[in-house]
Parts: structure tokens; sequence; C-alpha cells
């Protein structure tokens, strides 16, 4: 019986020790499992240096202006705001014959006092308002003149989708055309070294008021940027091919929550409106009146505030 009971006796104390090993483990791999640790990226754990931290886009007052010409800035790849000079001119040299200070002024005068709203608003009232006679007589007009085929064909096409309002034309404020150009060659003259930082943001700012009056936000001036610039290319395939690509750049701009687009930045205070810089740069220029007397600082600045602070907004 005492070699029994002691068989016994082991058996009982082997039996223990596995049972108490199974437990063991299972505790072990229990623990294993729940302290593995759940991916939670907001988790005060984490050390802040695994953190990327995404800072809300800020817009400065004095780069508002700037900022018009977003969509040229992004297909040049740069920054709207990047005054370093570039391997590429924007355009400056071939599309608009700038290579100098002078150059460039020259044109941002044109932009800012007549560019092509003035002459697309002249033939949308003429047709707009013209009975069928007088339509005839608008197109035979453009096709009697001494103008090049090429912008015979341009202003018959648009005198074509003036009368069948195509891309709601005649409801169109051209003059964002007009002012996204201005700020882009702002922007690259700049850029080029024609004109300095600070007259870049200063210039580009001219508008602004006008702008904020005659918009009402982001998405509404680059809609009518677009739709104008539809209406001047035309027939043109060169221009007219890019339509579509810059329909898709402003509607991706509009979408990226890293651009500065919201209604706080189109409303935000903005520094008064300061000719004095760009009227003196324009009178650098040496523009006459008839008896070839140099054009006085006054008089110049009453024709730059003409489009800037009209009494009425039609544009």
């Amino acid at each position: 019986m005492s070699g029994i009971g002691l068989v016994v006796g082991i058996i009982i104390l082997v039996a223990y020790y596995a049972i108490k090993r199974n437990k063991s483990e299972i505790s072990k791999n229990k623990s294993m499992f729940e302290i593995d640790p759940q991916i939670d990226y907001t988790s005060d754990s984490i050390p802040p240096s695994d953190i990327e931290i995404i800072e809300a886009p800020t817009l400065k007052p004095e780069e508002w202006g700037l900022f018009l010409n977003l969509p040229y800035s992004c297909f040049n790849e740069h920054a709207y705001n990047d005054y370093n000079q570039g391997p590429y001119d924007g355009g400056l040299s071939q599309a608009w014959g700038v290579s100098n200070r002078y150059d460039l002024i020259n044109q941002l005068y044109w932009l800012i006092t007549s560019g092509h709203t003035n002459d697309y608003y002249l033939l949308r009232d003429r047709v707009l308002y013209a009975n069928e006679a007088e339509r005839y007589s608008i197109i035979q007009e453009i096709k009697d003149s001494d103008d090049s085929e090429q912008n015979k064909e341009e202003q018959l096409w648009r005198v074509e989708m003036i009368s069948k309002n195509i891309n709601d034309i005649c409801n169109t404020k051209f003059i964002a055309w007009d002012f996204a150009r201005f700020s882009k060659l702002c922007l690259d003259g700049c850029r080029a070294g024609y004109i300095t930082k600070q007259e870049a943001q200063d210039w580009s700012l001219m508008s602004a008021s006008m702008v904020k009056r005659i918009y009402t936000g982001w998405g509404d001036f680059w809609d009518n940027f677009l739709k104008t610039r539809w209406f001047w290319a035309s027939c043109d395939s060169n221009w007219a091919d890019s339509q579509e690509n810059f329909a898709d750049k402003i509607e991706e701009i509009l979408a990226d929550h890293r651009f500065p687009i919201s209604q706080e930045t189109w409303d935000m205070s903005l520094p008064e409106l300061n000719l004095e810089s760009f009227t003196r740069a324009v009178a650098g220029l040496g523009f006459t009146d008839e008896d070839g007397m140099p054009i006085p600082l006054p008089q110049l600045e009453t024709f730059i505030a003409h489009r800037l602070v009209p009494k009425q907004l039609d544009s």
C-alpha cells in the first residue's frame, strides 16, 4: 500500500505542476495580447516629436493682392508669395514683351487703366442691346475692318457668344481677368528683379478694394476670371485648349485645404488704398500731354484711380 501511495502522490504532484505551468502560459499570452498597443495618433502618450503638426494656412494682409494670381503661380509651380528668382520668367518676355522695369510698368499701367475689360464691355453692350439690323451692322463692320483675319474671326466669335449668351457671358464680370493678370505680373516682375518685393505687394493691393466690392469670394473671382479667359481665348486653339486645364486647376485649388481660401481671408481687413508708389513709377515712363508736357502726378493718379474707385460698378 505504501508503494501504491507513493506512486499516486507522484502522479498528483506531476499533474499539479502541469496545470500550474499551463495556467502560467495562458496568463502570459493573455497579458501580451492585452498590452499590444493600438495606434492612436491623438494619444498623449506619443512623444510630440512623432506627431506631424500641420499648421493652419495663413494669408498676410500685405500679400492679399498677390493671392489673386494663385492659379497662375500653381501652374508655374511656385508659391503665390515666392519672390525669389526662378528659371522661368512666367512668360514676361515671350507673352508680354517685358525685358526691363519700364516694359513691366507699361504693361501694368495698361492692365489697371484699360486691359481687355473696356473693349469687352463695349462690345457686349453693343451686341446685347442691338436689334437684328444693328447686330448685322456690327458684324459687317468687323468684316470690313482693317484688322487681321485672325482678329476678325475672334471678334465675330465673340459676337455670336454674346448673342446666344453662351457660358453666361452676358452676366460675367470681366475685370477679374485684368486684375488677376496684374497680380501675376507684379509677382513675376519681382521674381525677375524688375520691381521690389515691397512694390509687388503694394501695387497688387491697389485692386483689392474694388475686387472685394465686385466679387463675393475667391471662388466667384476665379470663376469670372475663367469665363473671361475663355472669352479672350475665343477660337484660338493655342489658348482654348488649355481652358479645361485652368478650370481643373481652379477646382483643385478651391478644394485644397493647404491654401488659405475662406470667407474670412476674403473679408479680412487690408491696408488703405495707396496709389503714390505706382503713380510715381508710371511717371517715370515719361507720358506727355498734347503739348508735349509731362503729365502731372495728380492727373496720372486720377487715370489710375478711374478703374479702382468708379462711381458705378458695372464690372
